[in-house]
């Protein structure tokens, strides 16, 4: 990372694990990534398979007795440490350093904005908190600018809504609200954790498409989750997909779409719906994501697995493999032919 200065933020062999009394949860483990300056990063994957704990483990977001290993390398783009990189998984998640990092140069957009929110203050108050603590202290200006972010982000009235309380707003304006707060400090990576999945189909199109205008307006690059694939192909350049804690393919939108490689990504790809108009059944995949701890040798995908074999995908865990150009697969019958299972 230290020379392609393209690189806005590198993550090399992620580990978050969870100690608990029944004991150790790998909830993240050996994810690693990158995210290009004015890209898009799409994490895809059944609830449960790590998407939004890797994003958390990045703003260092965890509870107490989560432990967390590996390197979270970020390009500042602000201050006189601008273009200089700092390993946010080394620095004190309460200093100041990360408080000004968090928020500043990275932003989140949380799925639940009611939970993200404060219930007992106002939407001006918390967006204009934002402000003073990464753009100006004046209280007047700060103001000026949370009306100005409102309105840049589709909600009318915005002097009037800054005086709202959150339940006073319809989800559709409350996601809206909380896009304006997450980009309220400009910050260089934005952080969207399935930002649309409470909301109707036509507001989903809205905030989307607002998404690709705030990338495109405020020169961002932006890391999307989602279960959603149809998102994916529209918001997404590069695409990693997540099962069971670990990054099982990983290529740009076009190598996925056109030779999806692992059979979890064909299998998610089979149970999109059809627009053929012909009424056919949904498929199905048969089985549910295991719980990340103590989990057997071998792929964690292999129970349910239309191509395992056994004696091979459940004897020992294998790494990614580039089956072509810009396109990983971690499968063991990727190892043996070179082109993952899709043959």
């Amino acid at each position: 990372m230290a020379t392609d200065e393209s690189v806005l933020l590198e993550v090399r062999d992620l580990r978050t694990y969870f100690h608990l009394d029944e004991g150790i949860m790998k909830a993240v483990d050996g994810v690693s990534f990158e995210l290009k300056r004015g890209r898009t990063l799409g994490i895809v994957g059944e609830s449960g398979c790590g998407k939004s704990v890797t994003t958390l483990s990045i703003l260092h977001l965890l509870p107490a007795f989560a432990k967390l290993e590996g390197d979270i390398l970020l390009r500042l783009n602000k201050g006189e440490r601008k273009g200089s990189v700092v390993n946010l998984a080394k620095l004190n998640p309460r200093g100041k350093e990360y408080q000004r990092i968090r928020g500043g140069e990275i932003a989140m957009i949380f799925q639940e904005p009611m939970k993200a929110f404060s219930p007992v203050h106002t939407i001006g108050n918390q967006i204009t908190e934002s402000i003073r603590l990464h753009r100006t202290r004046d209280k007047k200006q700060a103001r000026e600018i949370a009306t100005e972010l409102l309105g840049s982000v589709g909600i009318s009235n915005p002097a009037q809504r800054l005086n709202e309380y959150p339940h006073q707003l319809s989800g559709g304006m409350r996601q809206r609200a909380m896009i304006a707060m997450a980009i309220s400090g400009l910050p260089s990576v934005l952080i969207a954790d399935e930002p649309t999945t409470a909301l109707d189909v036509t507001i989903q199109a809205q905030v989307l498409r607002l998404m690709n205008d705030l990338k495109a307006g405020h020169d961002m690059s932006v890391i999307f989750i989602t279960h959603d694939l149809g998102v994916i192909a529209e918001m997404a350049d590069d695409v990693a997909v997540m099962y069971a804690g670990k990054i099982v393919e990983y290529a740009t939108v076009e190598k996925l779409f056109q030779a999806p490689a692992h059979p979890y990504t064909i299998a998610l790809m089979n149970a999109m719906p059809s627009m053929n108009g012909r009424g056919e059944r949904l498929a199905s995949i048969e089985g549910s994501v295991p719980i990340l701890m103590n989990l057997k040798p071998g792929c964690p995908f292999f129970s349910r697995c239309g191509h395992a074999v056994k004696g091979l995908c459940d004897r020992s865990e294998v790494g990614l493999t580039q089956v072509s150009p810009n396109h990983w697969v971690r499968c063991a019958l990727a190892n043996q032919t070179g082109q993952g299972a899709a043959i």
